[in-house]
This record gives C-alpha cells, structure tokens and sequence, in this order.
C-alpha cells in the first residue's frame, strides 16, 4: 500500500491515536510531551526491512524529532548532533 494512501485510511489513523495512549504523549526522541494534534509515529523496525504497521512496532515522536532521525537534509548542525544521540539510545 503506498504511503498517501495508508497514511488516510481509519486503521492507520486509529493505530496512530492508539500509539500516542501507549507513549503517553511522550516524544521517544528527546522525552518531551507531544501535541495530539501534532506528531509522527516511528516505525522500530523500518517498513523497509519488514516493520509491521503494528502497535509493538511504533514509537511516537515530535514531526522535528523524526526527521533528525532519518537525516533529513534540511537538518542544522545540533540537529546532526541530536540525531547521533538518538541512534545510541537505539542499540
């Protein structure tokens, strides 16, 4: 399924409040609370090698937070640096 057409169905949308309950509005990138309105959830596992659009396989993370997680480019130098933090947490 492409990701314009998963990310508008009711299952992903119920899967993405169900994760912000299971995180408590808490961003896992730098701990900060999360807006309900605005955030991103983080697949553990990338859906790239096999991550499920599954509970056990989401985190929920600041929309800046994810993006420093995957490099975005238009990330500034303390975003390279957060990013590199992150990635330690991970393993």
């Amino acid at each position: 399924m492409s990701k314009f057409k998963r990310w508008h169905t009711l299952e992903w949308t119920n899967l993405r409040i169900d994760a912000y309950i299971a995180c408590n509005g808490i961003c896992w990138g730098c701990g900060g609370r999360v807006t309900a309105k605005k955030f991103s959830v983080d697949h553990i596992k990338p859906r790239s090698i096999g991550g499920k659009d599954q509970l056990y396989n989401l985190r929920l993370m600041h929309r800046t937070c994810h993006e420093a997680r995957h490099g975005k480019p238009t990330m500034t130098p303390m975003q390279y640096i957060y990013r590199a933090t992150v990635d330690e947490r991970m393993n």
